[in-house]
């Protein structure tokens, strides 16, 4: 089977839908499927394996922060029309909802090639006074996209609601919808969404190792962007605490530049993905401070990979990775400290936290991916093969 991955981010960006992406290229490349990607700067990502590469054509950048902007335009679907024809995939996987996803997912759809869409995230936030933009945004997304965000409410901020509507846009516009999480996945199908699928997110490790044995300090792993969503300031307020108590831990934070921060963070700047598994396999947990936001952070995903437990600070995440994860006492830094102030002195619970995760790896497995989304596939095509009859 082959398959055609699409995403509008550059790949050689650290994010969890670039991550995600490189790793189901990956997974389905193993498995001995023919793979293409069509992404911005994928020929940059070494960790990305020996596939068939697509460059977009090229496009504007939104100023300052370099995102890379596609509009669904006539030269783009002659484009598109002409790539797939010459791909011949037998399906298209999009990791996002913008200009030019919407373009492979319509075009794909019209030449009968099965279409799928990833939603890594249903929760977007803007920030709070992008409020009487809401408009404007479902306006642009709609000159961009040749898609119409729908009006239902989908949050109780405007913005928020607009950028969610994008996504469910998308996701109505695609055959099947792929939720990496129980939790999301329900929400995508409140809000209309059909034929919606939960696909664990691949990992890139087969193997697991071992618990990290104990020692002090307890050493921790905070991977992400640094962006309002994922509250990074609640680990680095957190760690203040267990400084001033004197509490033996170690932060290792990865994703960015801190000018300031307590002496017991160590700040690794942004690092490349084959570094990731390196810090994770160094550290005896994972902290994932976000709230609210997050659908399956690519980051537990590899942390389960390494067998380590994760401490998170939301409830819904809690229960989706179960006893893998360690919910903090409260969801501010406060909370935070103490439960890794507690995990200081009960080995026993950061050990029992990494087994769970190490079995809990066996769902995002690579050779486990690739055979549910070619299953997905050869479902789908079934389906429409009844359809047509």
């Amino acid at each position: 089977m082959k398959f055609l991955l699409v995403c509008d981010y550059d790949l050689d960006y650290v994010g969890g839908a670039q991550t995600a992406f490189v790793a189901q290229a990956k997974a389905l490349h193993d498995a001995g499927h023919s793979v293409a990607v069509m992404a911005p700067r994928a020929r940059l990502v070494a960790d990305l394996p020996s596939v068939e590469v697509i460059n977009p054509p090229g496009t504007v950048r939104v100023p300052g922060a370099g995102l890379p902007v596609f509009r669904f335009g006539r030269g783009l679907e002659r484009w598109m029309r002409r790539t797939l024809a010459a791909a011949a995939p037998d399906a298209v996987v999009v990791h996002s909802e913008f200009g030019l996803a919407a373009a492979a997912v319509t075009t794909a759809s019209a030449m009968g090639i099965v279409t799928l869409h990833t939603v890594h995230t249903f929760f977007w936030r803007a920030p709070k006074a992008a409020g009487p933009a809401a408009p404007a945004l479902r306006g642009l997304y709609r000159l961009f996209t040749r898609q119409k965000a729908p009006r239902a409410k989908l949050s109780d901020r405007p913005a928020d609601s607009a950028l969610r509507s994008m996504t469910l846009a998308m996701a109505r516009r695609a055959d099947v919808v792929l939720s990496p999480s129980g939790h999301q996945a329900q929400k995508l199908r409140a809000a209309g969404a059909q034929n919606v699928v939960v696909l664990s997110n691949a990992s890139k490790r087969t193997a697991q190792p071992q618990p990290l044995p104990r020692s002090v300090p307890l050493r921790l792993a905070w991977i992400g962007r640094f962006a309002p969503e994922k509250r990074l300031e609640v680990a680095l307020e957190a760690m203040q605490i267990l400084l001033d108590r004197q509490v033996p831990v170690l932060l290792e934070i990865a994703g960015g530049d801190l000018a300031r921060h307590p002496v017991n963070v160590r700040c690794i700047g942004s690092i490349p993905q084959e570094q990731v598994e390196q810090l994770l396999l160094r550290s005896h947990l994972a902290v994932q401070t976000s709230l609210g936001f997050d659908n399956q952070p690519m980051v537990m995903v590899e942390a389960c990979a390494a067998s380590r437990g994760i401490v998170v600070s939301d409830p819904v995440l809690a229960e989706e990775f179960a006893d893998a994860a360690v919910l903090a006492s409260s969801t501010d830094a406060a909370g935070l400290a103490a439960t890794l102030e507690a995990l200081t002195a009960d080995w026993a619970a950061v050990t029992a936290a990494s087994c769970a995760a190490g079995e809990r790896a066996a769902e995002s497995a690579p050779t486990a991916h690739a055979r549910k989304l070619a299953a997905i596939v050869t479902a789908e095509r079934k389906r429409q093969s009844r359809l047509g009859a």
